[in-house]
């Protein structure tokens, strides 16, 4: 019944899709500096919580400036995300996302989703949900009641990659350990011989998560007797691109926040790529180092 339900679903998809196509479309565009020509109707693959359908619509291809070599105007008018899915797979995926180890969440979704995304589509969903939603981030208002000094803060977060025999490892019960301790020795012994430990290749990082860059900023509020109350509306920012990906959207917010006009410090590890940004991105921040 499931089955036959996802596959009925995907034909009523299919129908509003196609009856939503313009009865005519313009023989040019323009998109950005480049202009573009129309070429033909190209059939791609949507992909929704029913499952994959082709879908046809008008393509059009550059002819002149800088852009896409393609461009496909429909995929944008009917709210596609990225990777041509709809929002629906976007927010389901980041939602187990947040709930659960990554390389369960193919597995979980598969369950009762027609269409799971991919471990690396799932990573990209995660790290900017859709365009809706990094448009929403980005208009969000300053608080009105921020304090006076601004601290932006800066660290490396894994993001579980659990996979089940690690995970079958560690949900065994732990026995509890003798008084004897050539007897507790001994018994060591005997679980490493019956679980020998595969040498690790070489290259391969021991932790078995996917590191993010992860920023919070927040302000402090200066009392009456010169002591600071904080943190005051934290925001956290996260990616899992690169660091300096990171820097870029730290320094989107901290301006919205009153850097350059507040007193504004970079707490940090002692990661060097990190100080090397630093400079870069917030010269008037004066650096402290978390221990």
């Amino acid at each position: 019944l499931s089955v036959r339900l996802m596959a009925l679903g995907c034909a009523l998809l299919a129908l509003w899709l196609v009856l939503g196509l313009p009865t005519a479309v313009a023989a040019t565009m323009t998109h950005g500096q480049a202009s573009y020509r129309f070429r033909d109707l190209g059939v791609a693959v949507l992909r929704s919580r029913f499952g994959e359908l082709l879908w046809p619509r008008p393509v059009y291809e550059r002819v002149h400036g800088g852009g896409p070599a393609t461009l496909a105007p429909q995929d944008g008018a009917v709210g596609l995300a990225a990777g041509r899915m709809t929002l629906g797979v976007h927010l389901i995926a980041g939602y187990l996302a947040a709930k659960l180890a990554f390389d369960e969440v193919v597995e979980v979704m598969g369950r009762f989703a027609g269409y799971v995304p991919s471990k690396r589509a799932i990573l990209g969903i995660v790290d900017r949900l859709g365009p809706l939603g990094a448009r929403l981030l980005a208009n969000m208002p300053v608080p009105d009641d921020d304090g006076e000094v601004l601290v932006i803060q800066n660290d490396d977060k894994g993001a579980p990659m659990l996979g089940k025999s690690e995970h079958a490892k560690r949900c065994k019960p732990h026995k509890k350990k003798g008084k004897d301790r050539q007897g507790a020795r001994g018994e060591r012994r005997r679980k490493r011989h019956a679980n020998p430990r595969a040498r690790r290749p070489k290259g391969k990082k021991s932790k078995n998560a996917r590191m993010s860059k992860v920023f919070s900023i927040y302000t402090l509020r200066r009392n009456k007797d010169g002591t600071l109350d904080g943190p005051i509306n934290k925001r956290v920012l996260a990616t899992f691109g690169s660091r300096r990906q990171a820097f870029a959207m730290a320094l989107t917010e901290a301006l919205k926040r009153g850097y350059r006009h507040k007193p504004t410090y970079f707490l940090a590890d002692g990661s060097r790529a990190i100080w090397t940004l630093r400079r870069a991105f917030f010269p008037l921040a004066p650096p402290c180092i978390d221990w």
